[in-house]
């Protein structure tokens, strides 16, 4: 009896552990993998050099924007074994950009996906090359930090249920302004995706605030002011980037689609 239960425990823990270590590299070049690949991966993304196992590996991200392919990185998984006897996925991740990585532990069950402890920093410069849209903004200058981002996003619904966390831009200049600090707080507000805006510098006497509200139906509101304790206080770009009601108080209203 004693040998029996010996002899299956030992191919048990055989079996798993090579379907455990099967390499990504061989599981991605088989035909129905990658078949599954294909239909359930947007075709502007392209997936590289994987290294590891399925269980615990890398691989390389870049995707086509505008005929031009762009590099967004090296993304790494651990998965967790307790949630797959649940039906679910979970997993430590890890994405390195630029020598820059950003940590997260993500939770997938099959309709929502939970992004949370989202935490690190990047150049501003390189997130915005990510996206032509954002390219103008290639020259700019300073860090984002990310601060617990946590994200609840569902799949039959298609939108947020859930955003927390702080985003924080330090040092932050752009088109020959220079904004100081900037702290970005998400928040739901009903089916709306709203982030609350402060900034500035209190040593030079004039701060930021605002937020920007997001619709599910692509609309958005923004909403702006920068106010200076004196004339000369005010900064130079203000003038330039924004109506003055007076010359210690500049506000921005904007609303379109994103």
């Amino acid at each position: 009896m004693k040998k029996t239960l010996f002899i299956s425990v030992f191919f048990i823990t055989l079996a798993t552990s090579i379907v455990v270590n099967l390499p990504l590299s061989w599981l991605l070049n088989q035909p129905k993998i990658q078949q599954i690949v294909q239909q359930n991966l947007p075709k502007e993304i392209e997936l590289t050099n994987p290294s590891g196992s399925w269980w615990q590996g890398s691989l390389n991200v870049s995707f086509s924007e505008n005929n031009s392919q762009k590099d967004a990185g090296n993304v790494a998984w651990k998965l967790n074994w307790l949630p797959l006897l649940q039906g679910n996925i979970a997993a430590d991740l890890a994405w390195t950009l630029s020598n820059q990585t950003l940590l997260a532990k993500v939770d997938f069950d099959g309709e929502n996906l939970k992004l949370t402890n989202l935490t690190g920093e990047m150049p501003v410069n390189r997130l915005m090359l990510l996206s032509s849209k954002t390219a103008i903004l290639a020259d700019a200058t300073g860090d984002v930090h990310f601060r617990n981002l946590a994200i609840d996003f569902s799949l039959p619904k298609n939108w947020l249920t859930s955003l927390s966390g702080v985003l924080a831009v330090t040092d932050f200049s752009a088109l020959g302004a220079n904004f100081g600090l900037l702290e970005i707080k998400p928040t739901m507000q009903g089916q709306d995706v709203k982030l609350n805006l402060t900034g500035g510098s209190k040593a030079q006497g004039w701060d930021l605030t605002g937020n920007s509200v997001l619709h599910k139906n692509r609309r958005f509101q923004f909403n702006v002011k920068v106010t200076a304790q004196s004339d000369e206080s005010m900064p130079d770009w203000v003038a330039i980037m924004m109506p003055m009601k007076s010359p210690k108080l500049a506000e921005l209203k904007k609303t379109g689609r994103w």
